[in-house]
């Protein structure tokens, strides 16, 4: 009973919390694999210059991922300007094997923060936000989707 009344809260929680998002899209990755050349786009329009947003990585993988952790290159831009750029390495798994993140079965969703500080765009356009692989495998196994959330700090 326990456990029910905590998916159903955590439910209710997710549902309210997609109504405020600013932009909140997942891309598929091929079937056959992330390759090392390949790179997730968002392009997100910018209209407010005035509010501070919290900036979350989505990663959306099955239980066949063979690593605790994924490298990750990302870069945000507008135009020809950099507005952002690095590579993180996120935790997908407990050392002991244990999946982080939610979801049922063998599809599990880890979000995390894109940067320790907030985003504020600075002028209004198109951003670009782009993501790549950064494992040794030259086609990663086991990534399903990658997104990306954009949620007003006032709404967090």
């Amino acid at each position: 009973m326990r456990k029910l009344l905590g998916l159903i809260t955590l439910s209710l929680f997710v549902a309210s919390c997609s109504d405020n998002a600013m932009y909140d899209e997942f891309v598929k990755i091929p079937e056959n694999g992330w390759s090392s050349d390949s790179s997730v786009v968002f392009n997100v329009v910018a209209k407010d210059t005035t509010e501070n947003y919290a900036v979350y990585i989505r990663l959306r993988h099955n239980t066949d991922y063979p690593y605790q952790n994924i490298y990750l290159f990302r870069s945000v831009t507008i135009g020809e300007e950099s507005i952002y750029s690095d590579k993180i390495n996120y935790r997908v798994a407990e050392p002991n094997g244990k999946w982080l993140g939610d979801g049922f079965g063998a599809l599990k969703t880890v979000d995390a923060p894109f940067s320790k500080s907030s985003l504020k765009f600075t002028r209004r356009g198109t951003y670009q936000f782009k993501i790549s692989q950064g494992m040794r495998d030259s086609l990663l196994q086991g990534v399903e989707e990658i997104g990306l959330r954009i949620v007003p700090l006032n709404n967090e």
